[in-house]
């Protein structure tokens, strides 16, 4: 008897391999695949620099437009960080002094910023026509800076405009 159950075995074997792989077929046919996980690619917030302003005949008026520049913020960068020399030394320093995107990208490397923000003053020969204007450049574009302007009639108009003037820049002036 024992041969016939061997027998039997035999014949049935191939029957039970195939009915398994069946089900198990089956049974991943079944089955969902996971859902694709989107890969949210993370950019870093741009580093935003602002250079401080200098003025000879206007230190009041320097003075109002930097705390203004302190806080300055923008959509998509990170808080901005006070960079220790104006515009004008930071170019002296790389010697590259024209007012030009190629001068402005390497002031920005030099720097280590994605964006900056600076402030052009000029005061004439009276205290009227105040000049303010201010420039955000993105040195990762390296087109020419968004620029603000207005003039004023004295130096404490222009000090009590500065605040609107930086809104006007993230408003309309701001490269995004």
């Amino acid at each position: 008897m024992s041969s016939a159950v061997a027998s039997q075995r035999a014949k049935r074997e191939p029957l039970c391999v195939l009915s398994g792989a069946l089900l198990l077929a089956l049974g991943c046919a079944g089955r969902t695949p996971p859902p694709a996980t989107a890969q949210k690619v993370v950019t870093p917030p741009a580093r935003l620099t602002w250079l401080p302003a200098e003025s000879i005949s206007g230190g009041k008026l320097a003075k109002s437009v930097n705390e203004e520049l302190g806080q300055v913020s923008l959509p998509g960068a990170a808080a901005g960080v006070k960079s220790a020399v104006s515009m004008e030394v930071a170019q002296l320093a790389i010697e590259c002094t024209e007012p030009t995107p190629r001068c402005y990208t390497a002031v920005g490397r030099s720097l280590g910023a994605d964006e900056m923000v600076w402030a052009e003053l000029g005061v004439g020969h009276s205290s009227r026509d105040v000049r303010v204007a201010l420039l955000l450049y993105d040195v990762r574009v390296g087109a020419a800076p968004k620029r603000v302007e207005r003039t004023f009639d004295n130096v404490e108009a222009a000090r009590a405009g500065v605040s609107s003037l930086v809104q006007q820049l993230k408003t309309e002036g701001g490269p995004r």
